[in-house]
């Protein structure tokens, strides 16, 4: 058998990451300061990814979001294998 790794899997956690996707899916909710966020869901190389964008950065990237649409994401890895999305193009 040949194992293989998926290139998300490969990136270490708290790197800062650029680099294109599909969003699949998204879903828009409020924090608990009442301010839009999003948690995305991205297909980049045949791995799927769950992000996040939180308000502070989705205020001004918010349009940019939309199911099929192709991005360059900017953001960083956490521990938990998610991405934390600062900016999208």
């Amino acid at each position: 058998f040949v194992t293989y790794k998926p290139w998300w899997e490969k990136i270490s956690a708290n790197t800062k990451i650029n680099f294109p996707c599909e969003v699949i899916n998204f879903r828009e909710t409020c924090d608990k300061n009442n301010k839009l966020m999003a948690f995305v869901q991205i297909k980049a190389e045949n791995c799927f990814i769950d992000g996040v964008c939180f308000a502070s950065n989705y205020g001004r990237i918010n349009d940019i979001f939309k199911v099929g649409k192709i991005l360059n994401i900017t953001g960083k890895k956490n521990t938990k294998g998610t991405i934390i999305i600062d900016d999208a193009a």
